[in-house]
């Protein structure tokens, strides 16, 4: 990601799904994720499925002084419709 987007902090990153659930496993089911389950279950074509990546220390809360004082919001898409 960082070759795409040379803004990017170093550091650990986390994969999200829309819901902003953390991708560990294909969800509804106790398999690991990969892409190509995830393809398959959805049933949509690659460009049709969204992930989010968001560095480890903001989605898990943890304190990052270094960065500025802007607050980082991670909202599904439907939550975002409510708000």
């Amino acid at each position: 990601m960082k070759a795409f987007n040379k803004d990017m902090v170093e550091g650990p990153y986390v994969l999200l799904y829309p819901d902003c659930s953390e991708v560990v496993n294909v969800p509804g089911s106790e398999k690991p994720f990969t892409l190509a389950e995830y393809k398959k279950d959805l049933g949509n074509a690659y460009a049709r499925i969204t992930l989010f990546i968001c560095h480890e220390k903001h989605f898990r809360g943890g304190d990052d002084t270094s960065d500025s004082d802007s607050d980082i919001v991670i909202t599904s898409t439907v939550g975002a419709q409510l708000n």
